[in-house]
C-alpha cells in the first residue's frame, strides 16, 4: 500500500517525526518536506492549533505554550507562537489564528508538494470551524472523548463522519482517499470539473482496456449499433453504477438484473425503470447462489434467439469467460465492465485473445454522487408506490439513497439528497396523459 500522500500529510499537520520516519517509502526523507512551501510554518501551526485544544479541556489552563512545541517549530517560529498565543488573550482565539494562518498557505503548499485533491483536503482535514467558548470547549471534549480513536492522536474536525477509517485515515493513500467523505468530495470534484482521465494502472494496462476514473455515466461505456443488453449482477455491482444503467436503458439499449434473496441494498426502489428487466434467482441451498449460473444462461439464450449486436456484463468474476469465445463465435461484440479492485489481470488479457473489450472502474468511479436527474427518476417512482397522505420527505430521502448509495453514504448524501427531493416536489404535479394519471416533477 503507498504512503506518498499520507506522510506529508502527517508531516503538515504535525505528527511527532518517529512516527512519520517508520512509514517512509525508500524515495522519501522527512527532512525533504520542510524545504517545501510554507510546509514547515503550517506544521507547527498545526501542532500549536491542536496543543491548545488538548489543555482546554483534561488539563490546567495554559498561559503560554509549553515547551515541548519548540520540537515541531523550525529556528524562530516558537516564539512567534508564543507571541501570538499571548496577544490572543484566549485558547479559542488563538486557534482561530491558527486555522487563517494554516488556510492561507496550505493548499499552495499541499499542490507544490504533489499532493493530490489539495482544495479537499484543505476543507475536511485542515479546516477548523471559526470557534467562541463554547464550542472550542465541545471540539476539546470530543478529542478526549474515548469513542473516537484519531490517527496518531492528530485531531480531525468532524470525526463521525470519518468511522470506520478514521483511527488508520493517516496510515495509507488509499485508506485516506476511500474514506466516505474524501471519497464524495473527490467524486463531486470530478463531475463538476473537466478532469484528465488516469491512465490504467500497469497490472491492467492492456490495449482492450478503456479504464474509467471518473464519476460512472453509460455514456463512458463504448455501445455498437444495434441491440446492445446490459447484464448485471445486482449483488456485485455498486449501487450508483446499477442505478445510472437503469436510467440509461432503452428500447435498444435494454438491461437485465440479476439478483436473489441476499441481494444487498433494497432493489425495489430501481423497479420503475423502463426497459429494465429483474430476474430473481432462487438458491439451490443457503449458501449456494445460482445467479451467476442464470446469467450465463440467459446471455447464450439471448445470443443464440435475439442475436444482439452486443452483450454487456457487469461483473469482475472470471468465471464469465466462458462467454467470450461463445460470443466472439456468433459476432457479438462482448465487453466487460469490472472494479479494479476485484478483477484479475489475467482474466483481462486472456478477454482480449477473444477481441473483447474491458471498461474497468476505479474506486473513484463507483462513489455515489446527488445526481438531480438520477434522483428524479428515483423520487418519481417513490411517489408512485407511496400513499400520499403517508408521504414523509425524511423516509423518501431514504428510499432514494437505498437505490443509489452504500450505507456508509447515507448520512453524508442524506442532507443535499433531501434538499433536491424538497426543490422537485415544489415543482410537482399530476397530469392528466394518455387515459391515465402521471406525475410531472
Amino acid at each position: 500500500m503507498s504512503n506518498y500522500t499520507v506522510n506529508k500529510l502527517a508531516y503538515l499537520l504535525g505528527v511527532p517525526e518517529p512516527m512519520i520516519s517508520s512509514q517512509l517509502s525508500p524515495d522519501q526523507k522527512i527532512e525533504d518536506f520542510s524545504y517545501i512551501g510554507e510546509a514547515p510554518r503550517i506544521r507547527a501551526c498545526c501542532r500549536a492549533r491542536q496543543v491548545a485544544l488538548f489543555h482546554f479541556t483534561g488539563g490546567k489552563k495554559i498561559f503560554s505554550l509549553p515547551d515541548s512545541l519548540r520540537s515541531y517549530c523550525q529556528d524562530g517560529i516558537f516564539d512567534e507562537l508564543q507571541q501570538e498565543f499571548q496577544d490572543a488573550g484566549d485558547s479559542w482565539t488563538f486557534a482561530n489564528r491558527m486555522t487563517d494562518s494554516i488556510v492561507g498557505s496550505v493548499k499552495e503548499t499541499m499542490e507544490a508538494m504533489d499532493i493530490p485533491h489539495a482544495d479537499v483536503l484543505l476543507e475536511l482535514i485542515f479546516q477548523w470551524p471559526s470557534q467562541n467558548k463554547a464550542t472550542f470547549m465541545a471540539l476539546s471534549q470530543q478529542y478526549h472523548n474515548r469513542r473516537f480513536s484519531f490517527p496518531y492522536s492528530t485531531f480531525i474536525p468532524k470525526p463521525k463522519s470519518f468511522e470506520p477509517n478514521l483511527r488508520y485515515l493517516l496510515t495509507s493513500d488509499e485508506v485516506l482517499f476511500s474514506a466516505s467523505p474524501i471519497a464524495l468530495a473527490v467524486s463531486a470534484q470530478a463531475g463538476v470539473t473537466k478532469v484528465e482521465p488516469q491512465p490504467a494502472p500497469e497490472a491492467l494496462d492492456f490495449p482492450n482496456v478503456t479504464y474509467i476514473s471518473t464519476p460512472f455515466s453509460t455514456a463512458l461505456i463504448p455501445y455498437r449499433e444495434g441491440t446492445c443488453v446490459s447484464y448485471i449482477d445486482y449483488d456485485n455491482v455498486p449501487p450508483f453504477i446499477a442505478a445510472q444503467i437503469c436510467r440509461a436503458a432503452t428500447y435498444s439499449h435494454p438491461v437485465k438484473m440479476f439478483y436473489d434473496d441476499r441481494a444487498r441494498g433494497d432493489i425495489n426502489t430501481l423497479m420503475g425503470f423502463p426497459f429494465v428487466e429483474f430476474c430473481f434467482v432462487e438458491r439451490l441451498k443457503a449458501e449456494k447462489s445460482l445467479v451467476d449460473s442464470r446469467i450465463l444462461t440467459a446471455v447464450v439464450q439471448d445470443c443464440y434467439t435475439d442475436h444482439p449486436s452486443q452483450a454487456i456484463l457487469y461483473s469482475s468474476d472470471s468465471d464469465f469467460f466462458v462467454l467470450a469465445p461463445i460470443l466472439a463465435g456468433e459476432g457479438v461484440a462482448f465487453t466487460v465492465v469490472a472494479q479494479e479492485e476485484h478483477v484479475s489481470p489475467a482474466y483481462v488479457e486472456k478477454l482480449g485473445e477473444h477481441n473483447a473489450e474491458c471498461c474497468i472502474l476505479s474506486k473513484t468511479a463507483a462513489v455515489p454522487s446527488p445526481d438531480p436527474e438520477l434522483i428524479k427518476n428515483l423520487l418519481r417512482h417513490q411517489l408512485l408506490h407511496t400513499t400520499l397522505g403517508e408521504c414523509k420527505i425524511q423516509e423518501i430521502t431514504k428510499e432514494v439513497l437505498h437505490g443509489f448509495a452504500d450505507e456508509k453514504y447515507h448520512s453524508l448524501l442524506q442532507k443535499t439528497t433531501e434538499a433536491e427531493i424538497e426543490k422537485l416536489l415544489k415543482g410537482a404535479k399530476l397530469v392528466v396523459k394518455n387515459g391515465g394519471v402521471a406525475l410531472e416533477l
